[in-house]
């Protein structure tokens, strides 16, 4: 009987999974609440329906943590894309029954949200415990490219199959995506990580173990509330680009420049699953390209143009996977792998908080014209540069690397694959 494959093998296998997935699930989501709108005229349920795909899995996130850690990451990522598909079948069937309701697309997508609470952290943390560690780099910068491949063809996707086939042809398809993913999953081997030492442990205190984990340690704490600031920066970005790009051009430029932003994104993927980060100290890599984000979108806002925006677009959106993949190896490899479940989650919680937060406040702040929000695309840029120059100034997080030690684990740089898949 072959073997079922481990290492750089299985995270590939894994990888092609969840690719699909991501791919149906963004192009889901697109479709879904674009049908809301439709259906309802109404600007407040599409609000909504964005809502319910957001805000669950921020509300999950700590309880999520303490499973992943709990179980096996192989278990726990079988059992949110098998809950992800189940929800979806229901979509599918109430579609084909000629009933769908938008209270049901509402619980599909909280459903899903939820679902994703538990499924990142866990990918993120069965990386860890499958790729060697001098490939940690490459296996997040794939990561990455998967993001921005589902990013880049969602609204091209979701919007030929609604205008054709329609929304059952989208909701079929993602379908179908989950049930690549549980069968990607299905043929995997994902390392048990030993539990901790300690006897059984209140709910609380399990999950307030990651955030005092991140407390105790000032370089990863420094480190977070760079990436919060830079999360809020991006949020901010993505609700100036409509008023600005449409101050000084059609509607069409402004899918053109999307596309040109998804593909600044790709590439940076695609760089870093080649390139990895190099073996250097990857802090200086983090704040450097950070700032360079932030030097361009001061530049976008203080020249608003068409050619600025898409230079600035691809630029921008390709020094993100850069920043992500590096700062995700740094946990990666300093986190010890029983906690990672429950601080990925708080990482998790952290990132995904601050995005909401930068729709309202911007959007409120960018409601009196294209001039405002020029100005307030300045002021991101200045945010994140000023946050890097911060970062790398605290000795703590300039020195993360070399002050904390890294975490113990499974020896999965020698692996051998067995068998076939």
């Amino acid at each position: 009987m072959s073997r079922a494959p481990k290492g750089m093998p299985a995270f590939t296998v894994i990888w092609v999974g969840q690719l699909v997935s991501m791919m149906g699930s963004a192009t889901s989501g697109f479709a879904l609440s674009l049908w809301v709108y439709q259906e309802t005229g109404s600007v407040a349920r599409f609000g909504v329906s964005l809502i319910c795909g957001f805000l669950p899995g921020i509300v999950a996130a700590p309880l999520a943590g303490v499973v992943i850690d709990r179980w096996n990451r192989r278990t726990v990522l079988l059992a949110a894309d098998g809950a992800a598909g189940l929800a979806m079948g229901g979509v599918v069937l109430a579609y084909t029954l000629g009933d769908l309701q938008v209270w049901q697309v509402y619980a599909f997508q909280a459903v899903a949200s939820l679902c994703a609470a538990f499924q990142w952290p866990a990918l993120t943390a069965a990386i860890s415990a499958l790729v060697p560690r001098q490939h940690l780099g490459r296996a997040n910068g794939l990561i990455g490219t998967g993001q921005a491949i589902a990013e880049l063809s969602a609204p091209l996707l979701g919007a030929v199959l609604l205008s054709g086939p329609g929304l059952g042809a989208v909701v079929v398809m993602d379908f179908a995506s989950f049930g690549c993913a549980v069968l990607t999953l299905a043929v995997v081997r994902i390392p048990d990580v030993p539990a901790e030492r300690e006897t059984a442990r209140s709910l609380g205190h399990e999950i307030a173990l990651g955030w005092r984990y991140i407390l105790a340690r000032r370089g990863l704490l420094g480190l977070l509330v760079f990436f919060a600031i830079c999360n809020f920066a991006t949020g901010g970005v993505t609700v100036l680009v409509t008023p600005l790009v449409l101050s000084v051009a059609p509607v069409t430029t402004l899918g053109l420049i999307g596309t040109i932003g998804g593909a600044g994104m790709l590439a940076g993927g695609l760089l870093m699953s080649i390139w990895g980060g190099g073996s250097a100290r990857r802090v200086p890599l983090i704040v450097v390209a950070a700032a360079a984000g932030g030097g361009l979108l001061v530049a976008a806002g203080a020249w608003p143009g068409v050619v600025v925006f898409g230079v600035v677009s691809f630029a921008y959106f390709l020094c993100i996977p850069v920043v992500n993949a590096s700062s995700q190896t740094i946990w990666q490899v300093k986190v010890e792998p029983a906690l990672q479940g429950r601080v990925f989650s708080a990482r998790r919680m952290i990132a995904q908080s601050c995005v909401p937060i930068a729709y309202l406040l911007i959007g409120a702040l960018a409601e009196t014209g294209a001039g405002r929000a020029a100005f307030l695309l300045s002021c991101l840029g200045v945010l994140m540069i000023a946050a890097a120059g911060a970062a790398y100034a605290n000795p703590r997080v300039r020195r993360v690397e070399s002050e904390l030690s890294d975490a113990a684990r499974q020896d999965v740089a020698q692996e051998r694959v067995d068998g076939s898949v």
